[in-house]
């Protein structure tokens, strides 16, 4: 169900959002609240402490942002490039979520080496493919999908990280400062934004696979 289109809007990313994916995007960010909620009172602060239960949700939702966009640039050749990158980016993100992870089990490597085997090549098929780059780039952000993305990044990146900062918040509650504080704070900005990215890179895929279905 969706809200009728204005008169000579036919561009998928300029129609009004459909009423269902208001409600699951809703429906999700509620639910994430809660578990996280509901998650703490089991673990308590551990929750948000290094391999915990929150990071790997954190993981999964990235790894599943990535699946999402190379499922659609196998089916979606004008956006091919532009979706395998973003992929790259989310998968890059995974990685770092579980560093630990990886400095555990190749110490002498750490997570460098995964990190760095997608993001070179990611670099240069992004150089060798600009031509055809940039116009997919402006397309992303000609649709409504971008703007939740790009806010979501800035919720789970600088947000989080400055708001959760320790010296900050150390010096804004003084005694009734906690270590763990920070981590709560950085932590849920982070999943709450990886969320809101997953959500927005569904409802873009959705509106490109009916424009390569339609057209």
């Amino acid at each position: 169900m969706s809200l009728p289109s204005t008169p000579g809007n036919t561009r998928a990313g300029d129609t009004p959002l459909p009423l269902l994916r208001y409600f699951i995007f809703t429906l999700a960010c509620f639910g994430a609240v809660f578990s996280i909620w509901g998650l703490a009172s089991l673990h308590g602060t551990r929750l948000f402490h290094e391999g915990s239960p929150l990071e790997w949700i954190q993981f999964g939702i990235l790894v599943s942002t990535a699946c999402i966009f190379l499922l659609a640039a196998r089916r979606i050749a004008a956006r091919r490039e532009i979706l395998v990158l973003l992929a790259a980016v989310a998968l890059l993100g995974s990685i770092r979520e579980l560093d630990a992870y990886f400095d555990k089990f190749m110490p002498s490597l750490g997570w460098q080496l995964p990190f760095f085997g997608i993001g070179v090549p990611a670099l240069v098929l992004a150089w060798k493919v600009r031509a055809r780059l940039v116009p997919q780039l402006r397309a992303l952000a000609a649709h409504r999908a971008s703007v939740l993305m790009w806010g979501a990044a800035m919720l789970a990146i600088p947000f989080g990280q400055m708001i959760g900062h320790g010296d900050f918040l150390e010096s804004l509650l003084a005694d009734n400062y906690h270590r763990s504080m920070k981590r709560i704070v950085e932590e849920s900005s982070e999943t709450m934004g990886y969320l809101w990215i997953f959500l927005a890179s569904v409802d873009w895929t959705l509106d490109l696979r009916a424009k390569a279905r339609s057209s």
